[in-house]
């Protein structure tokens, strides 16, 4: 080494050190920066993907599990949220149903029930959206998720296009949903008592309760299950937002498990219940009831009950509520509670519009 024991030396090792440091530093911010750009570009990415790219690693066998990536693509929509905040905003005096039968006018045993609506509910605005009105409404409501608008555009299968098609309404904005064959026993601004109403901005109601009988009626799939003939939020209610997200993180898992476009699914009538029907409802307001409670709520809770009861911002109803005539869960006990009566014609049976009798 050059002057090892002299002041030249050691001016020389310093310069050398020195340069050695900022040498390092220039590497270590580099490396950040580079870092920071590939997060940063990765986040964007993600937060763009279309609902459309789960179709890709089709599973084998239609109740073949989900693999890891597609759990992690659903979570990605699930948690997604959309765009605009959340609100608890009061119900609106909206009524919404849907009419698919592609440009014929309901028959008169719908108008009947329809009328019912008109008649009782003068205070009340009226909505009865077609096919064509429904991609109207869609495009208008979700311009920024085109996630959602090509979900629902290639929809063929007309029971899960309704069914997303309800919760997308109420979550855009709000007010009364009810199938064309549910009829109104009582006019919806006597629905909820005084007590709850200036806190109440969510309605759901019973569809079926267990309570002692030995086993599970056939047909469903949990103890408790909420109905999803009728139903009512505020605009952005929470409840609703979170419906629409895991309802649509649903239909594309089915495809997954089915191999199959969206277009091309053939559901049966277990994949209609738990994908987009009353099971995965009651699934979504359970974990709703427990959000707002700010507790775990679950059958237990709700089993048996004989009154309106609030849960956070949530009213959930009694079985005559909403079911008054159902033949089990102890319908019929108390007719004075009927609100809404549900005709049961059982459309959703098939894969086009016609109504079914059961």
């Amino acid at each position: 080494m050059l002057f090892p024991n002299s002041k030249e030396g050691t001016l020389f090792l310093n310069i050398i050190q020195t340069h050695r440091r900022i040498a390092v530093l220039i590497l270590v911010v580099a490396v950040s920066c580079l870092f920071l750009f590939a997060t940063t570009n990765s986040s964007e990415i993600l937060s763009h993907i279309p609902l459309r790219s789960f179709d890709s690693e089709p599973q084998t066998g239609g109740d073949a599990p989900l693999s890891s990536s597609s759990i992690d693509r659903a979570k990605q929509y699930a948690h997604s949220g959309l765009d605009a905040k959340l609100t608890t905003s009061p119900i609106p005096r909206t009524i919404w149903q849907i009419f698919f039968n592609y440009g014929a006018a309901p028959d008169d045993d719908i108008l009947i029930h329809t009328s019912t609506w008109l008649k009782s509910n003068s205070d009340c605005s009226y909505n009865r959206l077609s096919k064509g009105g429904a991609i109207d409404f869609i495009h208008r409501h979700y311009a920024s998720r085109s996630d959602l608008i090509d979900l629902y555009t290639n929809l063929k299968v007309p029971v899960l296009a309704a069914d997303l098609l309800r919760y997308m309404i109420l979550a855009a904005e709000g007010g009364v949903y009810a199938d064309m064959d549910v009829s109104a026993e009582k006019p919806i601004r006597t629905w909820v008592p005084k007590e709850y109403r200036r806190a109440a901005t969510a309605i759901v109601g019973l569809e079926y309760d267990r309570r002692n009988d030995s086993g599970r009626l056939q047909g469903m799939f949990m103890d408790v299950q909420f109905c999803q003939w009728t139903m009512a939020a505020g605009r952005r209610h929470p409840m609703l937002v979170r419906a629409v997200e895991e309802v649509a993180t649903n239909i594309y898992a089915l495809a997954e498990r089915q191999q199959s476009s969206i277009a091309e699914l053939e559901p049966t009538d277990y994949d209609v219940f738990n994908t987009t029907g009353p099971a995965i409802w009651s699934r979504v307001v359970f974990e709703s009831l427990s959000a707002a409670a700010g507790r775990p709520v679950g059958p237990e809770d709700v089993s048996g009950l004989q009154e309106p009861m609030m849960f956070g911002d949530i009213l959930v109803m009694p079985i005559d509520a909403f079911a008054t005539n159902v033949p089990h869960s102890g319908a019929g006990e108390h007719p004075d509670q009927a609100l809404i009566r549900h005709g049961f014609k059982g459309s959703w049976k098939g894969l086009g519009d016609e109504e079914q009798e059961e």
